[in-house]
Protein backbone atom coordinates (compact mmCIF):
# COMPACT_ATOMS: atom_id res chain seq x y z
CA UNK A 1 0.00 0.00 0.00
CA UNK A 2 2.92 2.43 1.39
CA UNK A 3 4.89 1.85 -2.27
CA UNK A 4 1.75 2.01 -4.26
CA UNK A 5 0.89 5.61 -2.66
CA UNK A 6 4.40 6.34 -3.91
CA UNK A 7 4.01 4.66 -7.49
CA UNK A 8 0.93 6.99 -7.74
CA UNK A 9 3.55 10.05 -6.54
CA UNK A 10 6.19 8.87 -8.51
CA UNK A 11 3.98 8.94 -11.83
CA UNK A 12 2.71 12.14 -11.47
CA UNK A 13 6.29 13.78 -11.31
CA UNK A 14 7.25 11.35 -14.16
CA UNK A 15 4.47 10.90 -15.98
CA UNK A 16 4.72 7.07 -16.20
CA UNK A 17 6.14 3.57 -15.02
CA UNK A 18 6.78 0.52 -16.20
CA UNK A 19 6.70 -2.97 -14.03
CA UNK A 20 10.53 -2.89 -14.58
CA UNK A 21 10.76 0.66 -12.73
CA UNK A 22 8.04 -0.52 -9.75
CA UNK A 23 10.39 -3.37 -9.53
CA UNK A 24 13.57 -1.10 -9.32
CA UNK A 25 11.94 1.02 -7.22
CA UNK A 26 10.70 -1.17 -4.64
CA UNK A 27 12.85 -3.94 -4.87
CA UNK A 28 10.51 -6.30 -5.60
CA UNK A 29 9.93 -9.30 -7.85
CA UNK A 30 7.96 -8.77 -11.27
CA UNK A 31 5.14 -10.89 -10.27
CA UNK A 32 5.18 -8.79 -7.13
CA UNK A 33 5.37 -5.38 -9.20
CA UNK A 34 2.56 -6.48 -11.80
CA UNK A 35 0.17 -8.00 -9.02
CA UNK A 36 0.54 -3.94 -7.54
CA UNK A 37 0.02 -2.18 -10.43
CA UNK A 38 -3.02 -4.26 -11.53
CA UNK A 39 -4.17 -3.06 -8.01
CA UNK A 40 -3.72 0.52 -8.76
CA UNK A 41 -5.42 0.02 -12.01
CA UNK A 42 -8.42 -1.78 -10.34
CA UNK A 43 -8.43 1.08 -8.28
CA UNK A 44 -8.69 3.43 -11.17
CA UNK A 45 -5.83 5.23 -10.19
CA UNK A 46 -3.75 4.32 -13.63
CA UNK A 47 -4.37 3.41 -16.89
CA UNK A 48 -2.10 0.43 -18.55
CA UNK A 49 -0.62 0.90 -22.03
CA UNK A 50 0.45 -1.59 -24.07
CA UNK A 51 -1.02 -5.07 -23.16
CA UNK A 52 2.44 -7.19 -22.56
CA UNK A 53 6.24 -7.20 -22.34
CA UNK A 54 8.70 -4.02 -22.89
CA UNK A 55 6.20 -1.80 -24.37
CA UNK A 56 3.76 -1.55 -21.58
CA UNK A 57 3.59 1.11 -19.02
CA UNK A 58 1.36 2.75 -16.69
CA UNK A 59 0.19 6.57 -16.47
CA UNK A 60 -2.39 8.28 -14.52
CA UNK A 61 -5.90 8.31 -14.85
CA UNK A 62 -7.35 11.90 -16.27
CA UNK A 63 -10.57 11.42 -16.36
CA UNK A 64 -13.18 13.66 -14.51
CA UNK A 65 -13.82 13.13 -10.93
CA UNK A 66 -10.65 10.94 -10.43
CA UNK A 67 -9.30 13.37 -8.56
CA UNK A 68 -11.07 12.65 -6.01
CA UNK A 69 -10.91 8.95 -6.15
CA UNK A 70 -7.33 9.55 -5.63
CA UNK A 71 -7.45 11.14 -2.94
CA UNK A 72 -10.00 9.00 -1.05
CA UNK A 73 -7.38 5.85 -2.01
CA UNK A 74 -4.55 8.71 -0.09
CA UNK A 75 -6.69 9.44 2.75
CA UNK A 76 -8.07 5.83 3.58
CA UNK A 77 -4.33 4.10 2.93
CA UNK A 78 -2.43 7.60 5.40
CA UNK A 79 -5.36 6.44 8.14
CA UNK A 80 -4.44 2.95 8.02
CA UNK A 81 -0.73 4.02 8.14
CA UNK A 82 -1.41 5.82 11.03
CA UNK A 83 -3.23 2.98 12.86
CA UNK A 84 -0.22 0.90 12.36
CA UNK A 85 2.56 3.06 13.73
CA UNK A 86 3.89 3.45 10.37
CA UNK A 87 3.62 7.49 10.00
CA UNK A 88 5.39 8.87 12.87
CA UNK A 89 4.73 12.48 12.67
CA UNK A 90 1.66 14.86 11.68
CA UNK A 91 4.16 18.18 10.43
CA UNK A 92 0.80 19.61 9.20
CA UNK A 93 -2.79 19.12 8.04
CA UNK A 94 -1.40 17.56 4.87
CA UNK A 95 2.30 16.29 5.00
CA UNK A 96 2.79 13.14 7.15
CA UNK A 97 6.81 11.71 7.54
CA UNK A 98 6.91 7.71 7.13
CA UNK A 99 9.07 5.78 9.15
Amino acid sequence: MKQQIKAVMFVKKEGNITNKKYQGLFDISKKTASRELSEIVAKKLFIRKGTTGKGTFYILTNQRGHKGVILEFILKDINELLKKGLLTKKVSEHTFIMR
